[in-house]
């Protein structure tokens, strides 16, 4: 009888989806005159059987109040996922005279093997979204893959000069990937 329950559990055991999850967090802080500003950028993923999903949250607080907070995901991906928070690209400036200015790029996209994905890059001015969208540019040994496409600002960021010039002269830091 024992022998059967333990026989059975092994089974169902068996049949139940491997589940494996990890998480990145980043945060920073900034003050202002109404008090301190945080910072947290939460990736998370996850992948149950062959199935793999991905969540990047980000947002900023004072004093308990949400300023903004943005959501992406990647959702049933059955290949690779690329969600990443680009290398130096999460930083605090004062690029339009004292407004602290939030910025941040990733990486987004469902890839089967070494193709260039989304890259979205963030900027939060008082809490006024401004967004750069591109795609990523691979640099090789053989060369370098990408469809020489310029990246697209949305409505605020066009309007807003300084921001739009900054992020600019940033952009192939943001979306270029060397491989080696």
């Amino acid at each position: 009888m024992i022998l059967t329950n333990k026989i059975r559990l092994a089974l169902f055991l068996i049949t139940l989806p491997v589940i494996n999850s990890f998480a990145s967090t980043f945060t920073k802080e900034f003050d202002r005159i109404d008090g301190v500003h945080k910072v947290r950028i939460d990736i998370q993923e996850e992948k149950i059987g062959g199935i793999k999903s991905s969540k990047i949250t980000a947002s900023e607080y004072v004093k308990n109040k949400k300023i903004w907070s943005l959501v992406d995901y990647v959702n049933k991906c059955p290949l690779d996922i690329n969600m990443a928070l680009i290398k130096d690209s999460f930083e605090i400036k004062k690029i339009n005279d004292s407004l602290d200015t939030v910025l941040f790029a990733y990486t987004i996209g469902c890839v089967g093997g070494l193709d260039p994905v989304a890259v979205k890059y963030f900027a939060y001015e008082n809490g006024v979204k401004h967004s750069l969208r591109g795609e990523e540019r691979m640099v090789t040994p053989v060369g370098v893959i990408d469809d020489n496409v310029r990246p697209l600002p949305d409505t605020n960021l066009k309007n807003n000069i300084l921001l739009h010039k900054y992020m600019l002269n940033n952009w192939c830091k943001a979306s270029t990937v060397v491989l080696k």
